[in-house]
């Protein structure tokens, strides 16, 4: 499949998406299309998402008390309140992501762009990209309970996980299988696999794969097998105060194992006491982005909060390792501070990383390089 097969599968599989019988995502997306249109300028088509994701709230918010309160119509009222908001915890990331992604598409689409968005993360980038701990010995017998190491703790076994919510409705034994969301099914299986892989390899204490929501390829990079690969992983978040700290943890391990220590294997290095490792740190060139809706408290009565989280030193101590930081809400209210950008600005990261490794922008730019190469 060409760049535009494949962001073109991503708009149909967001549509499906918005489109199913339950669907918590079809307001978000109807406002979004009935605020764009295919006629205006590519940038107008990544413009303020925020926007949209709160114009939909409302509705959301009502087709998901009228869902969970025919599917628990037997249960009592505070079962049925929490049921509504955990389902409003969970649709909020995932409509927002899926907003993201669909948005994102259809602009390179409508650029006729040579780069896509992956329609589902290949298992093989996973792999490549995840890295692994094999400290020395010290670090293991720290364990005095007897325990495999090999498993690791809780913490460790869910390291690169889907975001699920916390809480939970009251009556867990009692819990219907259809109210347990798709994200927590996946989330069983691939500890469970975690379980299992960890089991081959004693000496692995764990595993921290990439937070990448959204991936963004060159097709021609992708063709050529390039090496290094220039590949942007977007980090989508609606707020950054809970879940910002995974993408941020992965990429200090990226910078650190792909800029090695000159003093690595020599005695004392504290590469080799952590045993931090890469398959092949070398094979991707990779600019890591933090998106985020930057709605944390807005709704709280206190207009102190309205202006958004990203001023505050929180947010400024835990993000400033990203290549990019890019905030999709830009009302009179929302506070941009200088080391951000509108998510608008993600063309220049891609004309940048075009230039430097001399890759098409368009289809149109393929296609003159294979006439010019070819004379």
């Amino acid at each position: 499949m060409d760049a535009t097969t494949k962001n073109e599968e991503v708009i149909s599989k967001r549509e499906r998406q918005g489109n199913q019988d339950y669907a918590p995502f079809g307001p978000t997306l109807r406002k979004y299309k009935s605020g764009t249109s295919e006629n205006e300028h590519p940038r107008e088509l990544i413009s303020n998402l925020t926007g949209y994701l709160l114009a939909a709230f409302d509705e959301t918010k009502s087709l998901i008390t009228s869902e969970m309160e025919d599917r628990h119509s037997k249960r009592d009222s505070s079962y049925v309140q929490s049921a509504i908001s955990n389902s409003l915890k969970r649709s909020a990331g995932t409509n927002y992501q899926a907003l993201v992604s669909y948005a994102l598409a259809r602009y390179l689409l409508q650029k006729n762009s040579a780069w896509f968005v992956e329609p589902s993360t290949p298992s093989q980038l996973k792999d490549d990209l995840s890295i692994d701990f094999k400290p020395e010995g010290s670090i293991h017998d720290r364990r005095t309970d007897g325990s495999n190491s090999s498993q690791g703790t809780d913490d460790q076994k869910d390291e690169g996980l889907p975001e699920v919510s916390e809480e939970k409705p009251p009556y867990p034994e009692e819990q219907d299988e259809s109210d347990i969301s798709e994200a927590e099914k996946e989330l069983g299986e691939l500890i469970e696999e975690d379980s299992d892989s960890n089991g081959d390899d004693e000496s692995l204490v764990f595993q921290v794969e990439p937070d990448m929501d959204i991936i963004l390829r060159n097709q021609q990079a992708v063709d050529k097998s390039m090496r290094p690969e220039p590949i942007i992983l977007l980090s989508v978040k609606t707020s950054l105060v809970d879940r910002g700290g995974q993408a941020a943890r992965w990429k200090l391990y990226f910078d650190l194992v792909s800029n090695p220590c000159p003093l690595q294997e020599k005695e004392n290095c504290m590469y080799d006491k952590i045993g931090m490792k890469m398959n092949d740190a070398g094979k991707y060139d990779i600019r890591q982005g933090l998106v985020t809706a930057n709605i944390y408290k807005i709704k709280y009565s206190d207009e102190r909060y309205h202006s958004g989280e990203l001023a505050s030193g929180q947010t400024r101590s835990n993000t400033y390792m990203f290549d990019l930081k890019l905030s999709t809400r830009n009302d009179e209210t929302s506070v941009t501070p200088h080391d951000w950008d509108h998510f608008t600005e993600i063309e220049k990261e891609i004309r940048l990383i075009s230039n430097n490794y001399d890759l098409p922008l368009s289809k149109e730019d393929v296609g003159q390089q294979d006439l010019d190469f070819s004379e």
